[in-house]
């Protein structure tokens, strides 16, 4: 998949389970802290990947990946798109967490798990693609659905840039139609009254 449908699927995972989760309070810091956080845990995977969408978005991003590449043996869709590299990339973002002086408006747990949770919606798109994903890491097998790679798609193909991308934005759109109680807590949270 694309970065920007990795960004489209994290921010959608996100808001999905904040819709489907009974807020109580959450600060508008945190709310929109856990919508930065998504987008970065969406395009993480991508790290093993020079000139992926992540490395644009850094400044000097380009020679920085060129160095970093080779620590990901095996090169791009190995270890970080692996149950074993979310484990360690959210231990990682735990730490940073944990540094950060962000103060007791934000709840680093919301923070977290939206990491976790945009970490895993990469895994998931990137499985319905004809590669799929290594989530068993090491074992070199590649998973995707559905399991016959005829019937999946291609990255940037007019499947993912014409359906997967919309049907991802209308879904979200429908569930804060049918959770308006929590759709309206949400965009209270993100400032909108």
């Amino acid at each position: 998949m694309l970065g920007r449908t990795h960004e489209i699927a994290a921010v959608g995972a996100v808001v999905t389970t904040a819709l489907l989760t009974p807020m109580e309070h959450i600060s508008t810091e945190t709310a929109i802290v856990s919508l930065l956080v998504a987008i970065i845990g969406g395009i993480t995977p991508d790290l093993d990947k020079p000139g992926s969408k992540i490395w644009g978005d850094v400044p000097g991003g380009g020679c920085l990946s060129r160095i970093i590449n080779p620590v990901f043996i095996g090169g791009h869709r190995h270890i970080t798109h692996s149950f074993i590299g979310m484990v360690l990339f959210g231990g990682l973002m735990r730490l940073i967490l944990n540094a950060l002086p962000l103060g007791d408006t934000i709840d680093t747990n919301i923070v977290f798990w939206s990491f976790i949770i945009a970490f895993a919606s990469h895994l998931v798109t990137d499985m319905l693609t004809k590669e799929g994903v290594p989530l068993l890491f090491p074992l070199p097998l590649h998973l995707g659905f559905p399991p016959f790679e005829a019937l999946r798609l291609r990255t940037n193909g007019w499947v993912e840039n014409l359906l997967v991308t919309p049907a991802i934005i209308c879904g979200v759109i429908a569930l804060g139609y049918y959770r308006s109680d929590n759709a309206l807590l949400l965009l209270k949270a993100l400032g909108f009254h």
